[in-house]
């Protein structure tokens, strides 16, 4: 609140709407149109109050009027007045194409506005005229002249005290002395009759529009019914101003004398001051008890910014008092977005602020803070916790029910986000839940889903595992929200799956279209880990295969990848064997390097087909229990390692096998593949491939061995490793060493990625740490 002329060029938006910025000042409401002038109510964002800004575009002649001389002369005149009931200049300056006021914020209103209800009372009329008539006889000892005196430039605080405002067509006039006006200047109906003429001015100009004003205070309407000026008619006819009884007769007599002297055609015949009138006026009405005057004295004693501040505070506290008095959550807020932000200035000012004259000030704050946003975060708390659980439900169930549809999202949702906040000990009432429900079919992302969780923290999931036959008022929503294709949808199938409904999940299939019914299925079936016996044996089955087949099929990147690496080890493996079983001493003969690589390849791809389907199962199809699908994944599994071997027999060694040790040493394997399917620790699956690979080949070999001592036709083993067991054991050890480390090369490259990462972290944080230690000179 400091007093200097501002300039700011190429920064103005001349759309001026809610939230849009003048200056440092940011707009609230439009809370007045005066001619080509609008006024605003806004927040200084530097002093942190709410002002009134007046705005002059450079769109008419009333810009052209008002040349920046009067605007500063206006600025000058009020900077210079110190009274307590002058409306206070904070602030003006100049954009590119418009002119602005800023001036403290009046909570009351103007006295225009307070006389459409009618005629003041007695009492308050004696108020509101001695302090108007104390304020203008200090205007006048300052040798100001007001001249646009009327009920308009009166404004009113929340305890009605007046105040005198717009100094537009104020002038200085030297004590007891007068000047010419060459043209006419102020409102008509308040005119004195040298004041319409533009005749010579003087404080006595003044007297005569207070004269005009206090007449309509005490009759609620203007001299001759406003029909014609009361200057224009004394010009005309010589007469007085009417007896004020004859338009309310309650008045008592004596008064027509006092007001006919105010108003005279003459100036000369008027009052020396306008203390003096109201000092006839008040004992003529025979008040009971004396009325109280603002104390100067005391307002001159502190800075213009000290007392605003004050009496500010002071004002938003009487302004937050007689909201609590008057109101309860179940009517209708009173307050709009500028009556919020004044009466929670010195709420918010305050820390903490003590609501001891009425329960319901809190309310006020945080109902307020809900429905308009308006206050930081941290400060909503700080009420919040002050307040009783009831209270609390109280007033967010009065809140909700006074929302609309095209209220702020952002409003909303914070709404919504303190309803979370309850404990919910009580039943949600029914229309509360049906407010919560229209905002869930609006669709719109963020309330939507905060409402939906609203509803689910209000009825929250019974703690059973079996699944819930009851209906429930939710079932409808959560299935109609769920089949529709939105985000929100999403949470809605969550909400049902953790429910565990089986109503919801029937409306759902009955709502659903055809293709999209097995899908919302599948979800829930995934979330949940079952679907309800109760819902056809068929349409689960075919769920299932949906989710399995999902399941098998996704990610193909990393299905190739793990093939590749199973077939790597199984084709090093067989190579290696087939590469010992040549007797040619030259190792790396050509022929037998290429016959080697050649059967390897051929058959460690059949074998490691088999690998990769243990895998494959055990590792995706998750909608089968881990023992169910370890049997079958080792079974399928198994059965395609002993056909591949069995091909090896036949193609390889020309020998058709004739053994029952095929298809165990197959299961086994492929057991160590599933287990690596089944496992997450790449150290245990390292172990259990080694240990199923090592104990297939050496175990059908060792019986194979022992089969010739026994049986006329021997077993066959699944392969032939060597003719003296040490080098049998190194082949199978081998074989099986090779195919462990090619399973995990996939873990260890993200071992090594990870690795590497970390240690470029660490590097950089050793520099960095070393550069703030030694820093460069």
């Amino acid at each position: 609140m400091t007093f200097q002329r501002i300039t700011h060029k190429g920064m103005l938006d001349t759309t001026f709407r809610t939230g849009g910025m003048l200056a440092f000042y940011q707009l609230l409401e439009k809370i007045g149109q005066g001619g080509e002038a609008e006024v605003w109510s806004a927040w200084d964002t530097q002093s942190e109050c709410v002002v009134a800004v007046k705005i002059v575009r450079n769109t008419s002649s009333a810009f052209s009027y008002i040349s920046s001389m009067q605007f500063l002369k206006e600025a000058q005149i009020i900077k210079r007045l110190r009274h307590p009931n002058v409306v206070q200049l904070y602030d003006f300056g100049e954009m590119s194409g418009l002119r602005f006021l800023v001036s403290r914020y009046m909570i009351g209103g103007s006295l225009a506005m307070r006389l459409k209800s009618g005629p003041l009372p007695i009492a308050e009329f004696a108020t509101i005229a001695t302090v108007l008539a104390t304020t203008l006889d200090y205007l006048h000892v300052n040798a100001i002249v007001h001249r646009d005196l009327k009920p308009g430039n009166v404004l009113l605080d929340a305890k009605q005290v007046p105040y005198l405002t717009d100094f537009g067509l104020a002038r200085e006039i030297p004590m007891g002395s007068t000047i010419p006006m060459h043209t006419p200047e102020g409102t008509l109906p308040y005119m004195s009759p040298e004041q319409f003429r533009g005749e010579q001015l003087s404080f006595r100009s003044d007297l005569y529009s207070f004269g005009v004003m206090m007449f309509e205070m005490l009759t609620g309407e203007l001299p001759l019914g406003g029909q014609i000026m009361l200057a224009l008619h004394q010009q005309n006819t010589n007469e007085s101003i009417p007896d004020p009884r004859s338009v309310n007769p309650s008045l008592p007599s004596g008064l027509h004398p006092i007001f006919a002297q105010l108003t005279s055609a003459r100036p000369i015949q008027r009052p020396e001051n306008a203390t003096s009138a109201i000092h006839a006026l008040l004992t003529a009405l025979a008040l009971a008890q004396p009325v109280e005057v603002p104390n100067t004295l005391a307002f001159s004693e502190m800075s213009v910014q000290d007392y605003e501040q004050f009496i500010q505070q002071s004002d938003s506290l009487a302004w937050l008092s007689q909201i609590a008095n008057q109101w309860t959550p179940s009517l209708p807020f009173p307050l709009t977005l500028t009556d919020y932000m004044y009466s929670s200035f010195a709420a918010v000012k305050a820390a903490p602020i003590s609501v001891t004259n009425h329960p319901r000030e809190l309310d006020v704050l945080v109902f307020g803070a809900l429905r308009y946003r308006s206050v930081q975060p941290e400060q909503i708390d700080r009420w919040w916790a002050s307040m009783e659980p009831n209270a609390q439900r109280e007033l967010c169930w009065a809140s909700l029910r006074q929302t609309h549809n095209d209220d702020p999202y952002d409003a909303l949702v914070s709404l919504l986000t303190m309803i979370m906040r309850l404990v919910p000990t009580a039943p949600l009432p029914p229309d509360i839940a049906a407010r919560l429900e229209e905002f869930v079919r609006l669709n719109r992302s963020p309330l939507s889903e905060t409402a939906l969780k609203v509803l689910l923290h209000w009825f929250p999931a019974s703690p059973i595992t079996d699944w819930n036959t009851t209906t429930n008022s939710l079932d409808n929503l959560l299935a109609a929200t769920a089949a529709s294709n939105s985000p929100l949808g999403l949470v809605a199938l969550h909400a049902i799956s953790s429910r565990r409904s089986v109503p919801a999940i029937r409306i759902l299939i009955a709502s659903a279209a055809p293709p999209q019914k097995t899908a919302l299925l599948a979800d829930v079936w995934r979330q949940a880990g079952s679907l309800p016996t109760e819902l056809p044996l068929a349409l689960r089955l075919r769920t299932a295969f949906y989710i399995g087949r999902d399941q098998l099929f996704k990610r193909w990147g990393s299905l190739l990848v793990n093939f590749a690496c199973i077939s790597l080890g199984c084709i090093g493996g067989i190579t290696l064997v087939v590469h010992s079983t040549f007797r040619n001493l030259d190792f790396f003969l050509p022929r037998r390097i290429l016959t080697s690589l050649g059967n390897g390849l051929v058959f460690g791809l059949q074998i490691g087909l088999g690998g990769f389907v243990a895998w494959w199962i055990a590792e995706r199809l998750a909608i089968l229990k881990p023992w169910w699908r370890g049997i079958l994944a080792t079974v399928l599994g198994g059965v395609l390692v002993a056909q591949a071997f069995s091909n090896m027999h036949r193609q390889f060694l020309d020998i058709p096998p004739v053994s029952p040790l095929l298809l165990p040493g197959g299961l086994v394997f492929a057991a160590g593949y599933t287990l690596t399917g089944l496992l997450r620790n790449w150290r245990w699956r390292a172990f259990f491939i080694f240990l199923s690979i090592s104990l297939a080949l050496l175990g059908t070999w060792e019986i194979a061995l022992n089969s010739q001592l026994t049986l006329d036709v021997p077993y066959d083993p699944l392969i032939y490793l060597a003719d003296d067991s040490a080098t049998a054991y190194v082949l199978a050890l081998a074989f099986a060493a090779f195919a462990a480390l090619c399973m995990l090369l996939p873990q260890l490259a993200r071992i090594t990625q990870l690795r590497n990462k970390a240690k470029a972290i660490l590097e950089q944080t050793l520099k960095s740490a070393s550069d703030s230690n030694f820093p460069k000179t």
